[in-house]
């Protein structure tokens, strides 16, 4: 630990650059392996109101997940 926090030793460095680099190559993996089966996959994010997600959101969701 330093003053501004917690410091990586050189071998800390060196692991997690491999560690980094292996998690950016599984989500290549899993991004190329979903292109090529032509499903569509990640993250949907909304914000509504209370009244839109508890009356028209689950029908809508339904819909397009159905797509």
């Amino acid at each position: 630990r330093t003053a501004e926090g917690i410091a990586l030793t050189a071998q800390g460095e060196i692991f997690y650059d491999y560690c980094k680099r292996m998690m950016q190559e599984q989500e290549a993996l899993e991004h190329a392996m979903n292109s090529a089966s032509g499903k569509i996959q990640g993250t949907l994010k909304i914000a509504s109101s209370i009244n839109f997600a508890d009356y028209e959101l689950p029908a809508l969701l339904r819909s397009f997940r159905e797509q």
